[in-house]
């Protein structure tokens, strides 16, 4: 811990009082916004709705935990995306959204930047901007190297924007244990994001309109009408509701989380993200009102497994933070490969997934047994699970793919046929039914995701094991009008995680 270059108007007090605000203001913020999580807004909330008697479990507070426990117990001396696959592969056991393409891509033995840019639907969603503080912590005062430390954590399970978000929140909150200055904060963050950043945009939105508006109800009308996604965990409108509560605030630490939380959509990240920036500028901002009902405890989700030494209290999580800057001090981490989130080209080799592709009269979709292609099927090699296909390349209203289904053992599935249009699947000629939504998922039916854990459209599930062996997998996809993805998986039933080499030419 002593050979960390502190910057000069910050003592090693402050620093440590600073990483408790952190961890402190991120424990109440997830706590208050984790109950929502998924809801539309906006909200009403002043207060945590229920009461907590304890800190709520978060995967936003527990990923940071682990890259904490792992990088110290091995005495890591760098921090790089290869290394923290490891902690996940070892650690981590999440199947959501891109958490579980984190878990595929290493499988699939991917490396570095392209373990989160490759074949991934999520590309751009919160999983990675949720997880800065560590790196903000362990570089105070020193934007540059918490961003690029930031760089080697978001890659593991993103792209583009995906990555920028953590990017810019952790170069703002390493720059917020110096420098207490509100749009200062920003526009430095701001600064790291390219021009065509739907974040940078998102964000110079939320500040053009409340510049204007003073009404954070009309402002959030204004970034939902320019960034509202299906998928409640993208980044440009969560981290524009972030923002969009410290602007509102007023300095309040309570109303400004409740703002960020009732702005709606990612809740638990958007309130904890905040918490955590106004804990480190001013860790004595958190009323008693806020700390006494959750108190000062760790607590982790079961599914971190096996991991050492994990810190008791928010004590303790705060001098392993410090003892770990210690322990990289000589590591000199960059921004390397940032990729844009899109499916793989046609032609790319990295995953080749072989199918034959027919087509068929829309009937297909409710027809209870597989439809005869209207033309001779084709073979080919989809470069991936997610595709995208413009509708001039139908030559009917449905295309029919065949897969071919590779199963070690006998194992309850489920099958992922997920698009913005209609889909149907059959399995060895019998059709499939769909899969229901976890607790979260069902609080936005509507729109859905290709993650198996969602369930609702586009997910289908069996009620008894399928044998092992090979199978063939058919998948109905409804004609776009204009442009459609679709993203096909198999996974087992109980975990929601992918089984990789199901459908994957090995």
């Amino acid at each position: 811990m002593s050979s960390i270059q502190l910057p000069k108007n910050l003592d090693l007090a402050g620093w440590e009082s600073r990483v408790m605000g952190c961890w402190l203001g991120k424990a109440v913020g997830g706590t208050l916004g984790g109950p929502h999580e998924g809801k539309s807004g906006p909200l009403k909330l002043d207060f945590y709705d229920p009461v907590p008697t304890q800190v709520l479990p978060n995967d936003d507070l527990d990923l940071q935990v682990v890259w904490l426990c792992y990088l110290l117990t091995n005495g890591c001396k760098e921090v790089t995306p290869d290394l923290l696959s490891d902690a996940w592969h070892k650690h981590v056991v999440f199947p959501w959204d891109e958490y579980g393409i984190c878990h595929r891509n290493g499988a699939y033995g991917l490396k570095g930047y392209q373990l989160g840019s490759v074949d991934n639907f999520f590309g751009e969603c919160m999983g990675a901007a949720i997880r800065s503080e560590l790196w903000a912590c362990l570089a105070p005062g020193d934007p540059k190297r918490a961003a690029a430390l930031a760089w080697s954590d978001a890659a593991c399970d993103h792209a583009g924007d995906g990555i920028w978000a953590e990017v810019f929140f952790a170069a703002l909150e390493s720059a917020a244990f110096v420098e207490h200055d509100r749009d200062t904060l920003i526009d430095l963050g701001l600064s790291y994001l390219p021009a065509n950043s739907r974040v940078k945009d998102a964000i110079q939105l939320t500040r053009a309109s409340w510049a204007k508006k003073k009404d954070w109800l009309a402002v959030r009308e204004d970034i939902l009408a320019a960034h509202e996604n299906p998928n409640f965990t993208d980044v440009a409108a969560n981290l524009a509701f972030t923002i969009l509560g410290w602007l509102a605030g007023e300095g309040d630490f309570g109303k400004s989380i409740c703002i960020a939380n009732n702005c709606g959509m990612d809740t638990d990240c958007t309130a904890a993200t905040l918490g955590s920036i106004l804990g480190i500028i001013d860790p004595k901002c958190i009323p008693d009102k806020w700390t006494k009902p959750i108190g000062d405890a760790v607590i982790l989700n079961p599914q971190i497994v096996h991991l050492q030494n994990i810190p008791k209290n928010l004590q303790e999580l705060t001098e392993q933070t410090m003892r770990l800057a210690g322990q990289l001090a000589d590591s000199k981490p960059a921004i390397k490969e940032i990729v844009p989130r899109a499916p793989q080209r046609d032609g790319d080799t990295l995953l080749q997934i072989p199918v034959e592709i027919g087509f068929a009269e829309r009937a297909a979709l409710t027809s209870e047994t597989v439809p005869v292609s209207l033309v001779p099927k084709v073979s080919a090699t989809l470069p991936g699970h997610w595709i995208r296909r413009d509708a001039k390349e139908f030559q009917a209203p449905v295309m029919l793919l065949h897969y071919t289904v590779n199963l070690k053992e006998d194992e309850h599935v489920q099958f992922l046929a997920w698009s913005q249009t209609n889909t149907r699947v059959w399995i060895d000629g019998k059709g499939v039914i769909p899969a229901d939504a976890d607790a979260v998922a069902a609080r936005r039916p509507q729109q859905g995701a290709p993650s198996f854990h969602r369930g609702g459209r586009g997910h289908f599930a069996l009620s008894t094991p399928l044998k092992a062996g090979k199978h063939e997998l058919v998948v109905a996809w409804e004609w776009p009008h204009f442009v459609a993805d679709l993203v096909v998986g198999v996974a087992n039933a109980q975990s929601k995680q992918w089984l990789p080499f199901a459908l994957l030419k090995k």
